[in-house]
This record gives C-alpha cells, structure tokens and sequence, in this order.
C-alpha cells in the first residue's frame, strides 16, 4: 500500500517540534493528493503515517531534519531519482505555502514486491 511517513522529533512543548505537528495536520491532505497525483492513486489510497521520535531516539540518531517525508509508492514500479523528490518538493511548496519557511527533506522509495490486507469490519 503507498503511503508516506512524516519522520520528525517530538518533545511536548519544545516550538519547534509543535510547528511541524501543525505543518502535518493542515497539510496531510495535501500531501496525500501530490502523492496520489504523481504516481497514479486516489488520494484516499494513501495512508499518511505519522512517526514522532521519543528524546532517547534522537539521542541515538544523527543529521535527522526537523522533518522527513518518507515516501513509499507501493507496487508502482519506477526508478527514482533525486529529480522525483525534487519534483514533489516542488509541488509540496507551490500547494502548501507554509513548508516554505521549514527544513525538511523527502525520501522516495518504492516496493514492487510487498502485501497489504485490510479488514474494515461491517
């Protein structure tokens, strides 16, 4: 299944950490439709995962930007290039205004070869 993991540090009540929070809520939407756009979904195929990292996970980690978008384009097959990323920066940044002003980074990456299986009960 495509979906996209927002990688970003989390203290509660550090500023910092509270701004990217507010970027995700207001823009998941977005996100979402440039994915599914550039890569042939509907938005609502597109889960939007978010991953916050506890003190003791950024303690171990090392040049990690207030926010990754990691991107995974599910069963499409493609050879991704720093030109992608670059084209969904773009996109991101013409479409939500306020990322214009924060440090993130997007990671493209795709499996050709995996499962999903999803029950929604009645």
């Amino acid at each position: 299944m495509p979906h996209i993991k927002a990688i970003f540090p989390y203290t509660a009540g550090n500023l910092q950490h509270e701004k990217v929070v507010g970027l995700i809520k207001l823009y998941k939407r977005t996100l979402r439709e440039i994915i599914a756009e550039r890569y042939g979904y509907r938005p609502e195929e597109i889960v939007l995962i978010a991953e916050p990292k506890s003190d003791v996970a950024l303690e171990c980690s090392d040049n990690l930007p207030p926010l990754t978008l990691e991107i995974d384009t599910g069963k499409r097959p493609g050879d991704f290039t720093d030109c992608d990323a670059r084209m969904i920066r773009q996109l991101l940044l013409e479409r939500a205004g306020m990322f214009k002003g924060f440090h993130f980074a997007i990671w493209i990456r795709e499996m050709s070869s995996n499962g999903w299986s999803e029950h929604k009960p009645g």
